[in-house]
């Protein structure tokens, strides 16, 4: 959603059943969605496309929020190309 017009800019989908949660991360750069097709889907914000895909849920997702504590070096994180940043995240499904 564009603020200044309310236009909207781009959307997501789940596999099937509805998208339940979602969560920015502290720089605003991802969304992390969870609902009932048990997966974490996580959007870039400017690549407008799914950037990753966590698996493992047993249940729908209801709950994913973005750890805004985390530093370090890269360790299994999401690579952006100006930088090797780490994100951490937590769901509940």
């Amino acid at each position: 959603l564009e603020l200044a017009t309310g236009t909207v800019v781009g959307g997501f989908f789940s596999y099937y059943g509805v998208p339940l949660c979602c969560s920015f991360s502290p720089d605003g750069r991802y969304v992390a969605s969870g609902g009932e097709d048990d997966l974490v889907t996580v959007y870039g914000v400017v690549e407008r496309s799914v950037v990753w895909h966590c698996q493992g849920h047993n249940s729908w997702v209801t709950r994913v929020q973005w750890d805004s504590h985390v530093q370090g070096p890269l360790s299994a994180a999401i690579v952006q190309a100006d930088q090797q940043k780490l994100y951490r995240m937590a769901s509940v499904g």
